[in-house]
């Protein structure tokens, strides 16, 4: 059926609010059918359970088939990828597509423990093995025996630790803390990092060893900016999400916020555009929702340069804990993601927070 307004308009020559409003019902009509084409997408690929692997890319393509050929083996997987790729979402994912699947997955952030924290978390304790150490206790290793443990960030792993960690790859035992008793365990190891892991042996902060043990099958999660395909696909499965969540169910995403999104480089990869979409529809007054990148407004105090009239006379140390104070304001007291946009170790940033007495949270 034609619309009466475009039609009238339409037979009218040279006539510039026609056009206009031709442009405006045709731009309408290319939006419903692209919705159309995303909800179909989405309804025929319930298979993908998680955000990270929604897209028809020839990237998440490759990604699709190399998590279905490592998912077959027992092999340690390293998981490469920009932050907010989706890393520990790929890692689940081979976990639940291999045999493993119905035995435990266990999750370790290697940053954010401290190292005796983290060896007593990985490796479990003796009764006895310092002050207040009242009852044995089982670490992940041992818990997630028969299934998989993903160590998160594993750049981050302290260097005394490390060998401990190679042990169990090569052996698959170790001792738990305060103990002379060895534990056998059958687990399969996935770790992740976004930093370069050559890098970090280079520069002494990774063992070798441990490097090439991790590194059997690594699997690199591509960078939003790589699979622009996906962006509207992405944007559509958050939208639905956010919305039934807030009982805003349907909303729509109009086609110059479509555009903008295609042609972004999102710096902070699926998790930005996931924050993006989730602001927006907490905001949204319509059905119809715009969405708004500000890219100088969420990356300004981090991307632009320092204000030198501000810092003037102020020593190296002071700058840097205002740099720091800053990052921790803006991301919420994230230590993990504050760490990650400064550059540092999660460990070191932590020292400081404590040194400073700054507001950090350990997520």
């Amino acid at each position: 059926m034609v619309d009466p307004i475009v039609e009238t308009h339409s037979s009218c020559p040279d006539d510039p609010i026609g056009d206009l409003i031709d442009e405006y019902h045709c731009a309408t009509a290319r939006l419903a059918r692209c919705h159309e084409t995303l909800l179909d997408k989405l309804n025929t690929n319930q298979e993908n359970k998680t955000s990270a692997l929604i897209g028809e890319s020839p990237a998440m393509q490759l990604l699709r088939r190399q998590i279905e050929a490592v998912a077959k083996s027992d092999a340690t997987v390293l998981v490469l990828g920009e932050t907010g790729t989706g890393k520990e979402l790929v890692s689940a994912e081979i976990h639940r597509r291999s045999e493993r699947s119905h035995r435990p997955y266990l999750c370790v952030n290697c940053a954010a423990l401290s190292a005796g924290s983290l060896e007593r978390d990985l490796f479990g304790l003796e009764q006895g093995a310092f002050p207040g150490a009242e009852e044995r206790r089982k670490g992940r290793f041992e818990l997630a025996s028969g299934g998989t443990i993903l160590l998160d960030e594993i750049s981050e792993l302290d260097i005394n630790l490390q060998s401990k960690l190679l042990r169990v790859l090569q052996e698959k035992e170790f001792e738990p803390l305060g103990s002379q008793e060895t534990v056998r365990v059958d687990v399969r190891v996935i770790a992740t990092t976004h930093r370069n892991l050559e890098t970090e042996v280079r520069e002494g902060r990774l063992r070798p060893d441990l490097y090439f043990r991790l590194a059997i099958v690594p699997i690199e999660v591509p960078p939003l900016r790589e699979r622009k395909e996906d962006i509207s696909l992405l944007a559509a499965v958050f939208l639905e999400r956010f919305a039934a969540a807030t009982g805003k169910w349907p909303l729509k995403i109009d086609v110059g916020s479509l555009r903008r999104l295609v042609s972004y480089h999102w710096p902070g990869n699926v998790r930005q555009l996931e924050s993006l979409v989730r602001r927006e529809v907490l905001l949204a007054e319509e059905e119809e929702v715009t969405l708004e990148i500000n890219p100088e407004k969420e990356f300004s105090c981090l991307a632009s340069s320092p204000d030198l009239g501000a810092i003037r006379g102020m020593s190296i140390e002071e700058v840097e804990r205002l740099l720091i104070a800053d990052t921790l304001e803006l991301l919420d007291g994230h230590q993990k993601h504050s760490a990650e946009v400064l550059g540092i170790g999660v460990r070191t940033l932590r020292d400081k927070i404590k040194k400073w007495g700054l507001k950090g949270q350990r997520r």
